[in-house]
């Protein structure tokens, strides 16, 4: 048994520290968490100067990420939170990548890009009043889109 102690800091309304110390018995569930990780600073170094092709690497890793983070064992509470934060974290980095890439082309969101999201808000272990609201954005953004045609 591998013991990991892993510092997961998100930024949530309190800007509070989640530690949690997760017990695995194989390194590539560590491995995303360390990940996880590594993407977080790389979008806390996001910079106005991204281009097109990091930005689409970035959301290649985050759609990684966020069918691996659902394969994550949970058995305490303790990696419950844990891995509940990872996915509200990853929906809101996915949502900001989409956006700045909508920017950086000077297009809209296309439908299949709406739907990627939405698979993807499927597939992450949210709570329930999470996925409500990742829904209602994704929702708002396909109505927006449906008025510009």
């Amino acid at each position: 048994c591998v013991c990991v102690c892993v510092c997961v800091c998100t930024c949530v309304c309190v800007h509070m520290c989640v530690h949690v110390c997760v017990h695995m018995f194989r390194s590539y569930h560590v491995q995303v968490y360390l990940e996880f990780l590594h993407i977080s600073e790389e979008m806390k170094s996001l910079s106005d100067e991204i281009t097109l092709p990091a930005a689409e690497e970035l959301l290649v890793k985050l759609v990684d990420l966020c069918h691996r983070i659902q394969q994550v064992p949970t058995p305490s509470v303790k990696e419950v939170l844990c891995q509940a934060e990872m996915s509200k974290r990853i929906a809101a980095y996915i949502r900001t990548v989409v956006e700045v890439k909508s920017s950086l082309t000077n297009i809209t969101t296309s439908f299949s890009t709406i739907r990627d999201m939405a698979q993807c808000c499927a597939r992450l272990p949210m709570p329930e009043d999470y996925s409500i609201s990742e829904y209602r954005h994704l929702v708002h953004t396909y109505t927006m889109e449906l008025a510009n045609l």
